[in-house]
């Protein structure tokens, strides 16, 4: 989606991943307490050796386990983070005018005043009559 449509990560989005996952995580305790399962690994360690064996023992991996998603996450997001830094830096906050704009040559001046007998429209005769 990032290449394709051009969608991108924000700080909002790395926010509602981790609130979402942690509602996600109440809903599957919930049914793993019901069921006797263990999906995400939150009512306990595998049986099997597995790198969560590193891991202090339950209740106190799964606050590890949400740190490492949330440093995985920042990994994910750097270049994006990174892309952006370099934008704001490259692009100026304010920009500063030293002296205005030049006028247009066609623009009116402002010390004529127009009045009908003054205006002359460009397809007028060149006659001392006035335009009708």
């Amino acid at each position: 989606m990032t290449a394709v449509e051009g969608y991108r990560p924000t700080l909002q989005s790395i926010e509602r991943i981790l609130i979402r996952g942690n509602i996600h995580a109440v809903f599957v305790g919930i049914v793993n307490a019901l069921l006797g399962s263990n999906y995400l690994f939150i009512a306990h360690k595998p049986a099997t050796a597995n790198l969560l064996d590193v891991l202090p023992p339950w209740p106190l991996y799964l606050p590890i386990l949400e740190a490492i998603a949330l440093a995985m996450i920042g990994l994910l997001y750097l270049p994006f983070a990174i892309k952006d830094l370099k934008a704001k830096q490259a692009t100026p906050d304010t920009v500063e005018l030293t002296q205005a704009p030049p006028m247009h040559e066609n623009r009116l001046r402002s010390d004529i005043p127009i009045t009908p007998q003054t205006w002359r429209s460009p397809t007028a005769p060149s006659s001392g009559e006035p335009a009708p």
